[in-house]
């Protein structure tokens, strides 16, 4: 209640509230379809803590389309017909393609040692491969990495089709 009550003081729409929680929600889709698949032993503690992970980090990219999208709007002139709207939408993937894949991917390569089962002993410099220490968070890394590549499809695809084809002011004024 207290995210949702922050994204619409934010944005001021419910659509674009809307759109940030359907990503988050798609996040969390992802990792439970890892977690129901049986591609690892299911860890109800760790699971838990990656849902909670994926709610934080998941609409980070969202937010950040949508902040550069109402930047570009309020720079735009005029009334907003369906081939300006596209032209916000492309300038706005050009500035934000960086942060949209550089996040989730900075993200997922962190985990990438947990879930290979990788483990570093910093007491007595050495690295240890398969080791057992790490199956405990090997069931947080496979469900936030599934999860934040899931949501960045999302977040890359639906998002900008969602802000193309969501009503505007601009049209329910004609």
């Amino acid at each position: 209640m207290l995210i949702l009550s922050i994204l619409l003081f934010y944005f001021k729409k419910v659509d674009r509230v809307g759109i940030v929680m359907i990503v988050g929600f798609s996040s969390l889709l992802g990792a439970l379809a890892t977690l129901s698949f049986g591609f690892l032993n299911p860890n109800i503690i760790m699971g838990g803590l990656a849902m909670v992970c994926l709610l934080a980090l998941s609409p980070i990219s969202p937010i950040l389309y949508l902040t550069h999208f109402q930047r570009l709007r309020l720079a735009h002139k005029g009334a907003l017909t369906h081939n300006s709207r596209k032209k916000i939408l492309l300038e706005c993937m050009s500035i934000t393609i960086k942060p949209l894949f550089l996040i989730p991917l900075s993200t997922c390569l962190v985990l990438v040692p947990l879930v290979l089962k990788i483990s570093v002993n910093y007491s007595h410099p050495s690295i240890s491969f398969d080791a057992s220490s790490v199956n405990w968070w090997r069931s947080f890394g496979i469900p936030v990495i599934v999860g934040i590549g899931f949501s960045c499809i999302i977040s890359f695809f639906l998002v900008p089709l969602l802000l193309l084809y969501s009503p505007s002011q601009d049209r329910l004024k004609k």
